[in-house]
């Protein structure tokens, strides 16, 4: 990823984003925390013109299924955003 981005393909390389899926609220007196997901990276892609995030998996569990989805919910209405599993 490094290279690809001192090769000027990719620029604003994140390592491990953290994304939130849920803001952190108070029911019924109890603190419920934010949802969050945290992606392997997240770039620009210069030639595509794509926000990317990007997760390197070898088994995918329930739970992290069900977060990419709510990532992919959150970020629907952008044509410029694409979600790679690798």
């Amino acid at each position: 990823m490094a290279l690809l981005e001192k090769a000027g393909k990719i620029k604003w390389l994140k390592q491990q984003p953290v994304f939130k899926l849920q803001s952190k609220f108070r029911w019924r007196g109890k603190g419920i925390r934010a949802i969050t997901y945290r992606a392997d990276f997240s770039y620009f892609d210069t030639e595509s013109k794509m926000f990317t995030v990007e997760d390197v998996k070898g088994y995918k569990t329930e739970k992290y299924q069900i977060k990419k989805k709510l990532l992919i919910f959150i970020m629907r209405d952008r044509d410029d955003f694409l979600f790679l599993e690798t």
